[in-house]
């Protein structure tokens, strides 16, 4: 996870966190009546929400259908191998270890929220019949290296999600199981073109995307609800800001300060 994106995150929460304080100074001197209980009520629902927000995908759309039916290939023991590399659809026995890989790179304190919360948040994600999650296991040895996604098939361009173990970073395995299965999924369905999210210090992910050819069309916003709140954190952080998102942002023809509140579009085409 950058820094850049992971401190607008934070920001993010210490909205909501402002919002809950906020709530509780209106409860002050309440009685436990049912007034007491309906701020009670409200708190938790929020906090409920602030759980759900930080364990959401990357990108958050209206879903106007169920996406691609890859009831098929989910329930297939190998959807495609290479030799170094295979991709195993998700299974009921997955659920600890996707839990450990999104754990590596979560952005929020939840030494509160029980594990069995957690993992039972981060599964429901997966299971959505509008995604398709396989894990990434290495051949040899059967390793599970890490995880790569369909995240929502709902939408006009398909999004690629793919995290790996720290210990398996930096060996081609990524690249590899990107081609891998996007050509899979290019056989499976008509898709050809498909878009990855990036943070803009991310240097080894794009350093992947450049491996794969893939083009970088523009900037796209994950953190803020808002214009407003967008420019209010660039301002703030402007010393954030490195040369090499200076080269980026002429690149794109933005000015570099909008590269703080925003991620990196990349496109691929089989």
């Amino acid at each position: 996870m950058g820094e850049v994106y992971a401190k607008a995150q934070k920001e993010r929460l210490n909205r909501s966190l402002n919002e809950i304080l906020a709530m509780l100074e209106e409860m002050k001197g309440t009685p436990e009546g049912e007034d007491f209980q309906i701020g009670k009520q409200k708190i938790l629902a929020r906090l409920e929400e602030m759980i759900t927000e930080d364990q959401r995908p990357l990108s958050t759309v209206i879903r106007t259908n169920n996406g691609w039916d890859f009831s098929k290939e989910k329930a297939e023991d190998i959807l495609a191998e290479d030799g170094v590399v295979r991709l195993r659809p998700f299974s009921a026995g997955d659920e600890q270890f996707y839990f450990q890989i999104r754990e590596q790179y979560r952005i929020f304190n939840t030494k509160n929220i029980p594990e069995e919360k957690l993992i039972a948040g981060y599964w429901d994600e997966a299971q959505q019949s509008s995604a398709f999650y396989c894990v990434i296991e290495r051949v040899s040895d059967a390793a599970k290296m890490g995880y790569i996604a369909l995240k929502d098939t709902s939408k006009d361009i398909w999004e690629i999600a793919i995290e790996l173990d720290s210990a398996y970073c930096h060996q081609g395995y990524g690249t590899r199981a990107i081609m891998l299965f996007l050509r899979k999924i290019g056989e499976i369905t008509p898709k050809s073109r498909f878009q990855f999210l990036v943070e803009v210090d991310n240097i080894p992910c794009q350093s992947c995307m450049k491996k794969l050819n893939a083009e970088l069309v523009g900037i796209h916003n994950l953190a803020f609800d808002c214009e407003e709140d967008a420019e209010t954190f660039e301002a703030r952080n402007l010393n954030m800001i490195t040369e090499h998102m200076r080269t980026l942002a002429g690149k794109l023809d933005v000015s570099p300060q909008k590269l703080l509140s925003q991620v990196l579009d990349y496109r691929f085409a089989l």
